[in-house]
């Protein structure tokens, strides 16, 4: 993985990181320009009880906007029965599920141009997943199914055969402590494991490969804010870090290291409500990438 994808996956774990610590408001929107010209913008809409409604994202090719849209509906206890996918308002793809009267699902299927492309139904705590070709026949099977604090999954293929099983495990509190993949084509063990404070916080996530460590990710915090994030390799060499700065509670900048040397800095702002309302990324030169924007609804 390069070092540019590496802290960009980091960048979208503190940002979501960021946006969960408030629940005033709700962002309705993101834009992100680039030398003042957009490159993709977000729209989310919400009903009475804070559910997604839809949410739209425009990605810009030389100024002309192409959109991706997602809506959803709801039943009477707030779960989703409905999700339709458009692209070029064209839709795409149906999804339909069903839950008994407390809430537990019972059935989905996905349809694509009115055909079923997949289906699944659910008894006890396993739903199983069918998916089909456009005969009708099946092209393969997933298997969903929970057991006390650890889920189990497993993929066949048409034929019926396991080509892929993955197994997480919860903590008491619905922390995961690891997950274990196994590829049965590829012949690939991976192996994820994560550590927590006595405030269940995450302190340490490690990567493994068929049994043997391939990174680790150390976390730090200070005043219940997590203040630096270092990923090293299985040597212990430093791999990148993030360091975030305050002011108060609120994080107003992060600053992006590859391999010890400054790679780029992010700047954020806020309004009144302790809502981030901007977000400048820098280069190590101190110069513009992008700048993305929010909008929120408060109550």
């Amino acid at each position: 993985m390069s070092n540019s994808i590496k802290i960009l996956f980091a960048s979208l774990f503190l940002q979501n990181f960021s946006f969960a610590q408030s629940n005033k408001c709700l962002m309705t929107e993101m834009l992100l320009t680039k030398n003042n010209q957009p490159i993709n913008k977000v729209l989310i809409q919400y009903d009475k009880f804070e559910n997604v409604l839809s949410r739209e994202t425009i990605q810009y090719y030389d100024g002309v906007g192409v959109s991706s849209l997602v809506t959803n509906e709801y039943n009477a206890k707030n779960k989703p029965v409905k999700t339709e996918y458009f692209f070029r308002n064209e839709r795409t793809r149906t999804v339909n599920k069903t839950y008994d009267n407390a809430g537990n699902l019972l059935s989905e299927s996905e349809s694509k141009e009115n055909k079923i492309t997949n289906r699944a139904i659910k008894t006890d705590n396993k739903l199983e997943q069918v998916f089909l070709n456009e005969d009708g026949s099946i092209s393969a099977k997933h298997i969903l199914e929970t057991n006390a604090n650890t889920t189990y999954i497993t993929k066949y293929d048409a034929q019926n055969k396991l080509i892929f099983s993955e197994k997480k495990i919860l903590s008491t509190s619905g922390k995961d402590v690891e997950n274990q993949y196994e590829d049965f084509i590829g012949k690939v063990k991976k192996t994820e494991k994560f550590q927590y404070n006595s405030e269940d916080k995450m302190t340490r996530s490690e990567n493994y490969l068929d049994g043997v460590l391939e990174n680790y990710t150390v976390y730090d915090y200070a005043d219940d804010n997590l203040i630096k994030m270092t990923a090293f390799t299985k040597n212990n060499l430093e791999d990148y870090r993030l360091e975030m700065r305050y002011s108060g509670n609120s994080q107003s900048e992060v600053i992006s290291y590859y391999r010890n040397e400054l790679a780029n800095r992010k700047q954020k702002e806020y309004d009144a409500n302790n809502n981030c309302i901007k977000e400048t990324s820098l280069n190590k030169d101190g110069q513009i990438i992008n700048v993305a924007t929010f909008k929120y609804t408060c109550k």
